[in-house]
């Protein structure tokens, strides 16, 4: 956490551990070919139903849409009396914030 001055403005910055990208488990660091060749099924799972998808005991979608619930609560927890706050993140993450953000 560090609080710097830009300007006229005070910013904070927090780094999120719930604001990580997607947990893909066995898939984690393997290009989509390899995906398909070592997975089959499973990897189509992933595509054409991921909310279902359960890999290694784990369901990744139902997860990040968990931690993007948490890193709601941490970021309007401690700026209650900001005027405006700005997440960075990347993807799948900024997804699950957007549908949990509006309810879905």
């Amino acid at each position: 956490d560090r609080i710097c001055e830009k300007g006229m403005w005070q910013v904070e910055r927090n780094s999120l551990a719930s604001l990580r990208e997607i947990d893909l488990y066995g898939f984690q660091g393997l290009l989509k070919d390899e995906g398909k060749v070592k997975y089959g099924e499973l990897y189509d799972m992933w595509k054409s139903t991921p909310e279902e998808f359960c890999i290694d005991g784990h369901k990744p979608v139902p997860e990040l849409w968990y931690r993007a619930s948490l890193a709601w609560r941490q970021v309007l927890g401690v700026n209650t009396n900001a005027d405006s706050v700005l997440i960075v993140a990347h993807n799948a993450i900024n997804q699950a914030l957007v549908g949990t953000a509006v309810g879905i």
